[in-house]
């Protein structure tokens, strides 16, 4: 540990580091290089300062400032200058140095963006009075800084919900100013198609209004003038889209409006688990259209072609996908789906773009050549991912994202309880900032092939107004990791700083989740349970007795003959009906489980000592209604049976 440095009068002069404990400013992400020139002495922000800026390309960064400080571009009769330049031999990209003096600050980049980001950490430095302007001193400092990872991303599902075009450029404001660089924009889904296609306006007349009665922004499309607009906001900010055409799987929007891309089979796109057919020439058709009207608005460097979570099964009974399957011998129909995602990545290619995908299909035949993988699953396979699946990939040659949803999904609570379902976990501000983006057991020459991580916001139960404040302030934690050198991060020193932070922010318009609350559950009556299978995660047994059939008991193992859990109340019942629901809707952290009969017997006590069997589960449900009314002390489920699952019980309901 490196002892405090007292500044005295003495050594004032001298220019001192800030050490990783001791960080002196309020910024996030923290600079890697810090050091304090004077410790009395003030750059002030007023009439006297103008902006001096002597390349084009940097135009914009000085109208930035120049809006932001609400000061001048011109230079004659000022006696205090911001100097704007580019420095070319600077060894790493985004890079630049911030030298405050007393009449003059210097930001040189690498590039326009280096200077950018340059102009990011002195706003944050001038932080927000009460009257909501910028303060108007600075301290004298040297700030050299550069990114940990070039890419540093963040993803919006704009299908699921639809967001109006003023809302993406506050979230672009927003990113811009914590220094990520990239926006991958998740623009189709089967929910909804939000980017127009010329060739084939019903993509936008149809899948982009599929929502019954247009519920609360379930329909809407972007224009491709309107994603110009976007593309030009965003560039001027140091940041790339990606947009994101999902296929084949997720797809129901697109076989809705082009149903001509269904399986022979299919009546209609439900009969496809929307999965497009893989074999008809029509299909690659379309696609190519698509990508090309699609590069040609965005053109970005990366196209993301999703091909997740696909249902295959179709392909077995359409006639030409599985005379294919028979024809190529496959033993598997995830064969079809690499060659069809090897064609998809040839025309973003031929376009001159190139293809990302999500990282699963390295467990299902390999992933298109000279694409990116982006990883998300915790577990695959029956293995911990934490990117096992990228030493593959690198193994190829891959460049790798990390987006391990453990770790980096934002539509994960922030914290216990809300009114989402319950299967949504939980993920806890310490936990992203402590996200590993490069796996250990990685070598040096591998770790240099994950190029970054990115934090995602899928919105299948989060609209407009609650973005913010699922995103903040876990957004900042992440950034702090993409950008800031590990050897610097402290989560305590975070979290002092976030406390201003925060207030720059929240003057800023932006909301916050609130301060996390021990979660008071209601119950039905006063009772103790008790189990001997754990508890998962946050999913408390309590939530047996809250009256609220989406928030669910899940046990913390598979369980064992022998395993129970037991219903006390403080008092006995005169009961007349007993229920007991066991639900695996949502929970998708235990797919497979579908066995519910097999959870075991149901047992009442009078005494809460002697009980006597009633009953058994039949597919996750027990229920009784008693002859006269039964005097219940106690109730208890014994496992019986050999499991294959998670036990869910969803809740335990009664009358009396």
């Amino acid at each position: 540990m490196i002892k405090r440095l007292f500044i005295t009068s003495i050594c004032s002069l001298v220019a001192m580091p800030i050490f990783a404990k001791e960080k002196a400013l309020n910024l996030i992400p923290y600079p890697n290089n810090v050091r304090l020139q004077s410790s009395t002495d003030k750059f002030i922000i007023d009439r006297d300062v103008s902006i001096k800026n002597d390349e084009n390309n940097l135009n914009f960064c000085a109208e930035f400032l120049s809006t932001k400080l609400n000061i001048s571009q011109k230079i004659q009769n000022k006696t205090k200058i911001i100097n704007l330049k580019i420095d070319k031999s600077f060894t790493k990209k985004n890079s630049y140095k911030l030298t405050i003096g007393k009449n003059s600050i210097n930001i040189i980049g690498s590039d326009d963006a280096g200077v950018f980001y340059g102009i990011q950490t002195l706003l944050q430095m001038l932080q927000i009075d009460k009257s909501g302007s910028f303060k108007k001193e600075l301290p004298l400092i040297s700030v050299e800084d550069a990114p940990r990872f070039e890419f540093r991303s963040f993803m919006l599902d704009s299908s699921r919900h639809f967001q109006k075009i003023s809302k993406i450029k506050e979230l672009l404001d927003n990113l811009a100013s914590l220094k990520m660089n990239y926006f991958h924009w998740h623009l189709v889904d089967d929910q909804g198609w939000r980017f127009e296609v010329k060739k084939y306006p019903k993509l936008t007349q149809i899948g982009g209004f599929l929502a019954k009665d247009h519920k609360m922004e379930r329909a809407g499309f972007y224009t491709q003038e309107e994603l110009r607009e976007v593309v030009n906001y965003a560039k001027k900010r140091n940041i790339i889209i990606i947009p994101e055409i999902d296929v084949p799987g997720h797809s129901k929007a697109l076989l809705k409006s082009i149903p001509e891309l269904l399986c022979d089979v299919a009546k209609n796109e439900e009969d496809t688990g929307s999965t497009i057919c893989v074999t008809k020439e029509k299909t690659y058709q379309v696609l190519d259209d698509i990508f090309k009207e699609l590069i040609d608005v965005f053109e970005p460097p990366y196209v993301h072609i999703g091909g997740d979570e696909v249902a295959g099964d179709i392909w077995n009974k359409c006639s030409s996908c599985s005379s294919k399957i028979k024809r190529n011998n496959f033993k598997k129909t995830f064969k079809l789906e690499k060659i069809f995602l090897d064609n998809v990545a040839q025309i973003i290619k031929k376009h001159g773009s190139r293809a990302i995908v999500w990282g699963e299909h390295l467990d299902k035949g390999g992933i298109p050549k000279d694409s990116h993988i982006q990883g998300w699953r915790c577990s695959w396979g029956g293995k911990r991912q934490d990117f096992v699946a990228a030493k593959a990939s690198i193994e190829g040659n891959f460049k790798v994202i990390n987006s391990l949803g453990d770790y980096a999904y934002f539509d994960y609570r922030n914290h216990p309880g809300g009114s989402k379902p319950s299967w949504v976990p939980v993920l806890p501000l310490e936990r992203v900032y402590k996200f590993p983006v490069i796996p250990v057991g990685l070598t040096d020459a591998q770790a240099k092939n994950i190029i970054g991580g990115e934090c995602t916001m899928w919105t299948e139960y989060v609209i407009s107004e609650d973005i913010n404040k699922m995103i903040f302030p876990r957004i900042l934690a992440f950034a702090e990791q993409m950008w800031s050198n590990e050897n610097i991060k402290d989560y305590d020193s975070f979290l002092n700083r976030l406390a201003v932070i925060k207030q720059f922010y929240e003057r800023q318009g932006v909301e916050f989740a609130k301060p996390h609350k021990v979660v008071d559950i209601k119950q039905k009556t006063a009772a103790k349970i008790t189990t001997s299978m754990g508890i998962y995660k946050t999913y408390v047994p309590e939530y047996m007795l809250d009256s609220n059939d989406v928030t669910w008991y899940v046990s913390k193992k598979i369980p064992e003959i022998g395993d129970y859990f037991t219903v006390e109340f403080d008092h006995y019942k005169n009961l007349s009906s007993l229920s007991i629901y066991a639900d695996f809707e949502y929970m998708h952290d235990f797919a497979k489980a579908k066995q519910y009969d097999k959870f075991g017997i149901v047992k009442i006590s009078a005494d809460g000592v002697n009980f006597k069997q009633i009953g058994r589960f039949e597919d996750g449900v027990f229920e009784m209604t008693f002859p006269t009314k039964e005097k219940v002390k106690a109730i208890k489920v014994i496992v019986t049976e050999k499991q294959q699952s998670n036990m869910v019980i969803s809740e335990v309901n009664f009358t009396e």
